[in-house]
């Protein structure tokens, strides 16, 4: 499947969405069983039906506590689902299980989307269900032998999910203080950081981004980047470890907005940011790989991060 992702060689991602996934998803066919045997339960964590999260259990004779991740996806602010619509509803099943399967507790929440969500709602959903979790975590464990460690928090944003989580971060009173205390690392994959009004290519994007920011002056403020030009000392100091990921074969605009973003990020802060190239993916392949038996590598990495800051 690798090989296939290479011949891909326009990365811009309306060109590679259908035949990446079309390429890995029969591997997770194959593996349909090995994924649906991880258990995994709904919960509500808020009113709407947009205000759901999926947890997937760590499983084996583990016991004790496990970190817990919380991923959350991409979709351009405006599709996006923690479950992919049949028939392709492997996706994202097939992250959560893969991270269960090495040990951590993997939670997976929907927030509201383009045109319901103005900002900063799902950054704000992605917080209640950060707080939801916290309250309610002897309920989420009580048939497992694991229990949730809720002091060992790991945030994980892809492509417009790690705007999400990057605004819920940086921006001004979204995070309370505890939440911040029990959050040991964030990781940004594919993160779309900055948007430029005046940027041809963005054109048929602006009108989501409109939408959800309000205008262009408003995109301009609270765009990722300027969050974090603009936080105070206080809140950058609060930050956990980051790790920064990009594909290797990206849209243009990601891979500039992963340089500047680590660049701003190195010179607001003393604490450590790593970053990391994802081989032969585009911005597509990864989240699909993952339980397929290739291009898995980066999701293993990952768990050691996690792991070195875990329980």
């Amino acid at each position: 499947m690798m090989d296939f992702v290479a011949t891909l060689t326009d990365p811009t991602i309306s060109v590679v969405l259908v035949p990446t996934i079309e390429a890995f998803y029969p591997k997770l066919l194959a593996r349909k069983d090995e994924i649906e045997n991880v258990t995994r339960k709904i919960f509500q964590y808020g009113a709407s039906d947009r205000h759901k999260l999926d947890v997937y259990y760590p499983s084996g004779t583990q016991s004790g506590k496990a970190p817990v991740l919380f991923f959350e996806y991409g979709g351009g602010f405006n599709t996006g689902n923690r479950v992919q619509p049949a028939p392709l509803d492997l996706v994202y099943r097939n992250l959560g299980a893969f991270f269960a399967k090495l040990g951590i507790f993997t939670i997976i929440a929907d927030y509201r989307l383009v045109p319901q969500a103005t900002y900063p709602e799902p950054a704000e959903d992605i917080g209640q269900a950060i707080a939801w979790i916290i309250a309610n975590a002897s309920e989420v464990a009580q048939d497992s032998n694991i229990k949730l460690d809720i002091d060992h928090i790991f945030l994980m944003g892809n492509s417009a999910g790690a705007a999400h989580v990057v605004t819920l971060a940086l921006a001004p009173n979204l995070l309370s203080q505890d939440i911040r205390t029990r959050v040991r690392g964030i990781i940004l994959l594919g993160g779309a950081y900055s948007f430029p009004v005046d940027n041809p290519s963005l054109s048929t994007y602006l009108e989501v981004l409109r939408q959800y920011y309000g205008s262009d002056d408003e995109i301009r403020k609270h765009q990722p980047l300027s969050l974090l030009k603009n936080a105070t000392p206080e809140t950058i100091n609060s930050l956990p470890d980051i790790l920064v990921l990009k594909d290797e074969w990206e849209p243009a605009t990601i891979d500039r907005d992963h340089g500047l973003f680590v660049n701003a990020l190195r010179e607001r802060r003393a604490s450590k940011v790593d970053e990391d190239v994802l081989k032969g993916h585009n911005h597509i392949s990864p989240g699909v790989s993952l339980s397929s038996g290739e291009g898995e590598e980066w999701g293993k990495n990952v768990a050691d991060w996690i792991n070195a800051r875990g329980s």
